[in-house]
């Protein structure tokens, strides 16, 4: 720029920028700027070109599971339409991504994976006027069936759903665990018969350790095998939060680790040094919770034995005060 102008025009390319350049539409245009000189006389500086994108860039892709990804690209023009495909490199195809040969207001589309290999996902984006058209590619590989484990839920009463997140569309799951003390494998579900879900619920039979298997098998028949290790070191997980009823009654309960436990309940009055009862005495009980009727106010000692399918048990007991 000369000493002492003043700009009229956007400049770009480097040059100090006194004015915003707001493209009209996408495409090329020359940019030029004019100055003014302190006697009045006014040059025209050399023409700049400057190209608008109608797709700028790809935003990054995000893994959704189930087979499915979001892909999305940046635009330049409002009220710009997009038009979704995919190529199988394997197979060779064009597929659409959404209704055929319809354009969305969409500049994000949800590709399902078919099956392991690679593909290029294909935009097309048209102004609002058509009066100008740009394509951009995207490659994407697929090269596992099962992305990986989600967390462990456990659930209690002895129950833990475990899950994995898959890459590919349409895949069937077989669930098994491997008992390490027995060394025995069993079935989760129906023997053989694969499942569509993706989470499985495992009953610990017994504390111990244990694999937990999956075959997720892909709609061309593919398959992959992953296995995680699971541990159940205790019958009682721990206590739940004791529920006040009311009338010197309180609800105790414990969280347990293993299907099929069973429980019997006493309490101890700690001011009269005797052990009583909860429920029908030496019977075991399904349940995990039990009704303490405090005689009078006073200490307590709640206890509790959780006894296993395997004979197996354990004790717990927590302090109780009621006063009234």
């Amino acid at each position: 720029m000369i000493s002492g102008a003043t700009s009229t025009q956007v400049v770009n390319g480097g040059w100090a920028p006194t004015a915003i350049f707001t493209a009209p539409h996408a495409g090329s245009f020359t940019i030029k700027v004019k100055a003014t000189l302190p006697n009045g006389s006014t040059q025209w500086s050399d023409p700049y070109q400057w190209t608008v994108a109608l797709i700028t860039g790809w935003a990054s892709p995000q893994v959704v599971g189930g087979g499915k990804t979001n892909f999305g690209v940046s635009f330049s023009v409002p009220g710009t339409k997009f038009q979704w495909q995919y190529y199988d490199v394997a197979k060779g195809t064009w597929t659409w991504i959404g209704t055929p040969n319809v354009p969305t207001d969409s500049n994000w589309a949800t590709f399902t994976a078919p099956h392991l290999g690679q593909f290029t996902i294909r935009v097309t984006a048209t102004t609002p006027d058509g009066s100008l058209s740009q394509t951009s590619d995207y490659p994407w590989t697929v090269d596992k069936i099962i992305a990986g484990w989600a967390s462990p839920q456990v659930v209690g009463g002895g129950k833990t759903n475990f899950g994995v997140v898959f890459n590919v569309s349409g895949t069937k799951f077989l669930w098994q665990y491997y008992d390490i003390g027995k060394g025995t494998w069993n079935w989760i579900g129906t023997p053989s018969v694969p499942t569509d879900s993706n989470w499985a619920t495992f009953s610990a039979p017994h504390t111990g350790t244990y694999w937990i298997w999956v075959r997720a098998i892909a709609p061309d028949g593919t398959s992959e095998e992953q296995i995680c290790t699971w541990t159940v070191d205790k019958i009682i997980a721990g206590w739940a939060s004791p529920q006040v009823v009311g009338g010197g009654k309180t609800n105790f309960g414990v969280v347990f680790n293993v299907s099929g436990t069973k429980f019997l309940w006493q309490y101890y009055d700690v001011a009269k040094g005797t052990w009583n009862w909860i429920g029908t005495p030496n019977v075991p009980t399904d349940s995990n919770w039990a009704t303490f009727s405090a005689p009078h106010t006073g200490t307590y000692w709640i206890w509790v034995r959780a006894i296993a399918p395997d004979g197996t048990s354990e004790e717990q007991q927590q302090t109780y005060t009621w006063t009234a």
